[in-house]
């Protein structure tokens, strides 16, 4: 009796972290899909870009680069439906870059899309970014962040991914940000941000050295004391 007592209770504990280990499979795909929804809603944002758009982006931000593809594909197809020689062999988000890069020569002065890449230490993750965009047959040039006075004057239109957009409309994304936003509104250039449903938070930045905190009055504190 005692021995089947424990097996019936092993079989319990199995049944039990099966049903956790599927419940928490199901919650993570949940998540994943919910995230991927989320860029794909930026991504259908083509309108954003003009046509004779230069775009200056920062980094790399998942929903600005499958953003700047589509926008290449929709351009692409409509060129190769104007010429009746079919759709490209390439698609827009979560497809994979193409064999044969795609010359944006193909494409007019207006239709075509040029993107400036800055990048910085450490990761240099606008390396990789370039050279996708460049394999979707999209213009590109790349340089450092500490050539962004030089390169600003350029772009028509600066893209920038954000980690948390707050209620109060701060912003938080990665260093060297507000770096870029700052030269981008010296030189009057219309600065996009791009963030997914999840980035959204009710919290409210006060001040640009304190989070919600109350900072102490040492003043107070020296008052009637002897210097």
């Amino acid at each position: 009796t005692a021995l089947t007592a424990r097996i019936n209770r092993g079989e319990y504990i199995v049944q039990q972290n099966l049903f956790v280990r599927d419940q928490v499979a199901r919650t993570v795909r949940e998540i994943g899909d919910g995230l991927l929804e989320s860029i794909k809603k930026v991504a259908k944002r083509t309108q954003e870009v003009a046509p004779g758009d230069t775009i200056l982006v920062f980094g790399r931000s998942g929903s600005i680069e499958s953003l700047l593809i589509n926008v290449a594909t929709e351009r692409f197809q409509q060129s190769a439906a104007r010429a009746g020689n079919g759709a490209p062999s390439f698609g827009g988000f979560g497809a994979q870059p193409c064999d044969a890069p795609t010359s944006p020569t193909t494409l007019s002065m207006e239709q075509r899309l040029n993107v400036i890449v800055l990048d910085s230490a450490p990761l240099f993750e606008g390396r990789g970014l370039a050279k996708r965009l460049q394999a979707r047959g999209i213009a590109v040039k790349y340089t450092l962040a500490s050539a962004a006075g030089q390169v600003m004057p350029q772009c028509s239109k600066v893209f920038l991914g954000a980690s948390v957009v707050m209620q109060s409309g701060d912003v938080v994304s990665r260093c060297g940000t507000a770096m870029v936003a700052a030269c981008a509104k010296s030189f009057q250039k219309p600065v996009f941000f791009f963030a997914e449903d999840h980035k959204l938070t009710r919290e409210v930045w006060i001040g640009s050295l304190t989070r919600n905190e109350s900072v102490p009055n040492y003043f107070s504190e020296l008052a009637g004391q002897t210097l």
